[in-house]
């Protein structure tokens, strides 16, 4: 009796789950009898993928939080290294989060295990060094910026752009009114959305500012409402005081994110995909981040680029404010914000600018290609055994 192949599957954020989980999906269709395990979360159990672990487990952001979560996150490598050897699996699939993924990468190439690497590493922005690493450790690489491929040129690698999954998964199911009368708000007030980020100090960091600013911003414009947004890895005792503290009617986000956003008039969103999907939305919004002392002098010494919103990069200006490290101030975040409330015409330009900075990134079919490059690895892997 035949089985289907055996494939473990690791990511360890949420944009890695939800990446997955429509991979898996689409998976469905070219590799229908495959068995899914490894690390993920919600989208990819939905997806009907075992997990060992939950990406919540590794919501972990700068150095210090990394040590102090070393313990949590060397059990959690080595339960998957573990269920490698004893499964065996045809094709491990790395999802992003190169710190975890490429060390994870090592013992399962010494296990003979082949290796489809999913999202490239940011290398064009800091640690260019890993591109020859990845070349050594990865059998195949799926990228999602059109950019990324040439800098793998001539180490051997097979890479492949398949485009942006966001292109698929940013979608919008209802009207502005219909999503704001859902939530109980009033789509002739002024709303903002807050996405504070998928890690838990990043969210600590963040929605303290975005709270002060709220209230600040009730004496310019009484009438604002808020949406909140609170993304599965984060526990929700860290939002909950929040959404209690914010001026006027605010609520928590229960429903699809993408319908909430798209019927904002403001978003203020943490540096990360979070971001890219806002801007695939084509709203107005504020970028910020920050993290820990230590983690932000390191990264300014190796960071090689001038921004860190996609949007900006892609659009190779500051295409919508960033706020990082000591300026993500209330004062700064609500001068950030004012125009884009209060002038129709800067929200407008924005727009513009942010549609022809993502207009080449916004094609579908990334989810399917992925699916059928997986087809392909464990078929060759069949074919030699």
């Amino acid at each position: 009796m035949t089985t289907g192949p055996n494939i473990l599957l690791v990511c360890a954020e949420a944009s890695g789950d939800l990446h997955g989980g429509h991979m898996v999906d689409a998976a469905r269709e070219t590799v229908p009898d495959a068995r899914w395990f490894g690390c993920g979360g919600d989208h990819l159990d939905a997806a009907g993928m075992e997990l060992i672990h939950h990406v919540r487990e590794m919501s972990v952001l700068g150095l210090a939080d990394i040590i102090r979560a070393y313990p949590r996150l060397r059990r959690i490598f080595y339960d998957l290294v573990d269920a490698a050897r004893e499964r065996k699996p045809d094709l491990a699939v790395l999802i992003d989060s190169p710190d975890f993924n490429l060390r994870l990468a090592k013992p399962l190439r010494k296990l003979g295990i082949p290796i489809l690497y999913y999202v490239s590493p940011q290398v064009w922005a800091w640690k260019a060094g890993r591109i020859w690493k990845i070349s050594r450790l990865v059998d195949r690489l799926m990228c999602i910026f059109p950019f990324e491929p040439a800098l793998y040129a001539g180490t051997g690698l097979a890479v492949d752009y398949i485009g942006h999954p966001l292109a698929d998964e940013v979608r919008v199911g209802r009207t502005r009114e219909a999503t704001l009368a859902d939530y109980g708000l009033d789509p002739a007030r002024p709303t903002i959305a807050l996405l504070p980020g998928s890690r838990r100090h990043e969210v600590a960091y963040l929605l303290p500012v975005f709270v002060e600013t709220a209230r600040r911003l009730q004496q310019d414009l009484p009438d604002c409402q808020y949406l909140l947004s609170r993304a599965p890895t984060i526990a929700p005792a860290l939002v909950d005081d929040a959404l209690a503290q914010l001026p006027g009617t605010a609520v928590l986000i229960s429903g699809p994110i993408h319908d909430a956003v798209a019927a904002s008039d403001l978003v203020w969103v943490a540096s990360g995909t979070a971001s890219l999907e806002v801007a695939l939305l084509r709203r107005p919004m504020v970028i910020l981040y920050k993290a820990g002392w230590l983690t932000a002098a390191i990264a300014r010494r190796v960071v090689k680029i001038s921004h860190l919103g996609m949007v900006n990069i892609l659009g190779g200006r500051e295409v919508v404010p960033e706020l990082i490290q000591e300026n993500v101030t209330p004062e700064r975040l609500l001068a950030a914000s004012l125009p884009l409330l209060t002038d129709p015409a800067a929200a407008a330009r924005q727009i513009a600018a942010i549609d022809a900075a993502v207009t080449d990134l916004d094609r579908g079919g990334a989810s399917q290609r992925a699916a059928e490059i997986v087809a392909e690895m464990v078929t060759s892997v069949g074919s030699r055994q």
